[in-house]
């Protein structure tokens, strides 16, 4: 994921891109598509490579300032689990819905960078990807519990721009709160998607 990332960035910064100029009382909408990765504790039971899933994305912007706008964030994917403790290590994986609701601020009107809270819920019935439970075969993840929290950080570019559409890039890390003892449930993120304006505020004529 690192390796994908390192080559995003080369890109983005190296293709031409129009300016994103935030104005109070705008909306955009954001869909595309959403990479995954689980941020691994350094284990020799970890898989190599740690597979990568793909999901899609769905956000929502609007500017309360020239410098900033509140996010909601909708992301949809396999997110894996790792746990070692005990002698134990079980790997589950599981579909899932995680829902971000923060603030972005705009380095300028090409970089921009958001921290927001972050809930996931699993979904479906966990499938075991690798295991080895010779102490305790209750040994589970996260992958088991109703809900999730978490810290969601972001670092997004504007690749191209020509109002109303725009093509973002934007690196996501979410931090998990609540991980059990010994568990790697942290991920990483890309999404690559469509930024379109749907609500531009209207100014009023002065008699």
């Amino acid at each position: 994921m690192m390796k994908a990332i390192i080559l995003i960035l080369f890109l983005i910064v190296s293709l031409s891109a129009g300016a994103y100029v935030p104005k109070e009382g705008n909306v955009h909408a954001v869909i595309g598509s959403y990479s995954s990765q689980t941020n691994y504790r350094n284990s020799q039971n970890k898989p190599s490579p740690v597979p990568i899933f793909s999901g899609f994305s769905l956000m929502a912007q609007g500017d309360a300032s020239d410098k900033g706008n509140l996010e909601i964030c909708i992301n949809y994917f396999n997110k894996l689990y790792f746990r070692e403790d005990g002698g134990n290590y079980l790997s589950e994986r599981i579909q899932y819905l995680q829902i971000t609701m923060g603030y972005r601020y705009w380095l300028n009107n090409y970089w921009s960078t958001a921290l927001a809270f972050a809930s996931g819920y699993p979904l479906a019935t966990p499938q075991t990807a690798t295991s080895y439970l010779p102490n305790d075969s209750t040994f589970e993840t996260s992958a088991h519990d109703p809900s999730e929290a978490g810290l969601d950080m972001s670092l997004a570019y504007d690749v191209w721009n020509q109002e109303p559409y725009s093509i973002v890039v934007d690196l996501r890390y979410t931090y998990s709160f609540t991980s059990r003892s010994g568990e790697s449930a942290d991920n990483m993120g890309a999404i690559v998607g469509l930024r379109y304006l749907i609500q531009e505020k209207q100014v009023k004529n002065k008699k």
